[in-house]
């Protein structure tokens, strides 16, 4: 499993995750996002955005949503938000 910081509306970017999908091409590895800041969304919003922020970081590259495992979701009066998400991703090849 990797894991991601989700913070202010960014992803950190580790020096280890573009080998990480580059060693998972073909495969269905698990994904943790924790965010320090809760991402003002759906889980499955929140799973829609790190693919597409994962997909960005290799032209040869493509990541696909498949499964949501655990989250940690609530509601307040300005919508849903997501504190904890564990996907499971579809790495490919262009």
């Amino acid at each position: 499993m990797y894991t991601l910081i989700y913070d202010n509306a960014q992803f950190n970017r580790p020096f280890t995750l573009l080998p990480f999908l580059q060693a998972n091409v073909g495969k269905s590895p698990l994904i943790q996002i924790d965010c320090i800041m809760p991402y003002k969304g759906t889980a499955e919003q929140l799973m829609d955005e790190v693919c597409a922020y994962l997909s960005k970081l290799d032209q040869q590259i493509e990541v696909w949503p498949n499964v949501i495992l655990n989250r940690s979701t609530g509601s307040t009066s300005i919508g849903q938000m997501v504190s904890y998400l564990v996907l499971q991703i579809d790495v490919r090849s262009k």
